[in-house]
């Protein structure tokens, strides 16, 4: 499944949807109309999830961003 195609640019655009990014992103520390931020965010995920997969049973998970681990623990 692709991404869809949404940037800084796109979510700064309209008044409305730059206000939910920035208050969303405030909820989870992340700045979702800085590109580098949201890429390097997406990229520390991905490592992550390759990292869980070729772990072995019992082994330890590497440690997560702040943000990550709020996003996977569901606060907001």
């Amino acid at each position: 499944m692709g991404l869809l195609p949404v940037n800084g640019a796109t979510l700064r655009a309209d008044a409305r949807v730059r206000e939910a990014a920035r208050d969303i992103g405030a909820r989870y520390g992340v700045d979702y109309t800085d590109d580098a931020a949201v890429t390097a965010l997406l990229t520390e995920r991905r490592k992550s999830l390759e990292t869980e997969q070729r772990r072995p049973a019992g082994g330890r998970v590497p440690e997560l961003s702040p943000q990550l681990r709020a996003l996977l623990d569901g606060r907001h």
